[in-house]
């Protein structure tokens, strides 16, 4: 069985809305689409990797994930996305 995960996206205002899936990358592409949110630069999300059985980001402290930010369309910081085990 595939591992669930919490999904939460955190506004400008703190606003929190949270999204239970076993599929973060389609996830995170619906957040985006549906709050009109960009990354900043070159940087993207890769929706594919967070869709596999091996989702998490490698970094200085291991296995894990990291808060994803965002801008809107005038480039000012929008929010931000965090991932979560279940």
């Amino acid at each position: 069985m595939k591992q669930e995960f919490l999904v939460v996206y955190e506004d400008l205002w703190h606003n929190k809305e949270s999204y239970r899936t076993k599929k973060i990358g389609d996830t995170i592409k619906n957040i985006v689409k549906e709050n009109e949110l960009f990354r900043d630069g070159d940087e993207e999300v890769d929706y594919d990797k967070y869709n596999t059985e091996d989702p998490f980001d490698l970094g200085t402290f291991g296995k894990g994930f990291y808060d994803i930010e965002f801008i809107d369309k005038e480039g000012e910081y929008a929010g931000r996305i965090m991932i979560f085990t279940l």
